[in-house]
């Protein structure tokens, strides 16, 4: 079989890969550009019950009424929005989480998933850091904006951490970050949840903060599908239509 033959058999096989791969992201909004931080829900998250899937949630406010997350500009490429933790100079572990309804997704124990985004933290020192999850809800489950994970598993509220890690990059610019998700069990619900931490002594404050923006854009949760059924009998037919 002549080489030109391996060519257009390898062409189609790609093509099919591809366009079987392609999913569209199940995060809303993840490149911020449409929001204020006025749109940043404060709440608590009950799955099953609520209708805020696919609605950015955030914790509390502080004593000076700045939310620990808020919508700042410019983000990745000097352009749009990015979410940003606030440089408050006393928070710990506040969150800004979105979650996931997977009714009808087909997502289910065993599904692959990409869990990515663009990371800035201009912070120096060891008192700024940034951890980012993905985390598996069942209905029923209370999601606390004061939740904690860490990535050994452990989670409150029932939760199950599937993957991320704690961010220690130190960069000026943003930098891509990737973490690959198999789930485990047949969730009801995903959720990404980042959790920015600065902690500066009572004694250093007002005169030193967490100096320098940390935060995260273009969010994305997706997950490559297999081929359908009827796309892998067309792709048998070509092929045989090549004499392979």
């Amino acid at each position: 079989m002549n080489r030109s033959v391996f060519s257009m058999a390898g062409a189609l096989v790609g093509s099919v890969m591809l366009a079987s791969a392609a999913q569209a992201n199940l995060i809303v909004d993840g490149d911020f550009d449409s929001l204020s931080s006025s749109d940043l829900l404060n709440q608590n998250f009950t799955f099953g019950t609520n209708t805020e899937y696919g609605e950015w949630i955030t914790a509390g406010t502080v004593t000076n009424n700045n939310q620990m997350w808020v919508i700042a500009s410019p983000g990745e490429g000097g352009a749009g929005n990015y979410a940003m933790h606030e440089n408050v100079g006393r928070g710990s572990g506040e969150k800004l989480a979105q979650f996931v309804d997977l009714g009808g997704t087909g997502l289910a124990s065993g599904s692959e998933l990409t869990f990515s985004f663009d990371y800035i933290n201009q912070q120096s020192t060891n008192n700024s850091t940034l951890q980012a999850f993905v985390v598996g809800f069942f209905d029923g489950t209370t999601y606390s904006r004061f939740f904690t994970a860490d990535a050994t598993g452990n989670a409150g509220g029932g939760a199950t951490v599937l993957g991320g890690g704690t961010l220690a990059l130190t960069a000026g610019s943003f930098t891509n970050i990737s973490f690959n998700i198999t789930l485990d069990q047949n969730y009801d619900a995903l959720g990404v949840v980042f959790l920015g931490s600065c902690f500066v002594p009572a004694s250093q404050r007002p005169s030193t903060n967490c100096a320098g923006p940390r935060g995260v854009d273009n969010v994305v949760l997706e997950a490559a599908a297999a081929p359908e059924p009827g796309t892998l009998l067309l792709l048998g037919v070509g092929l045989a239509g090549l004499g392979l």
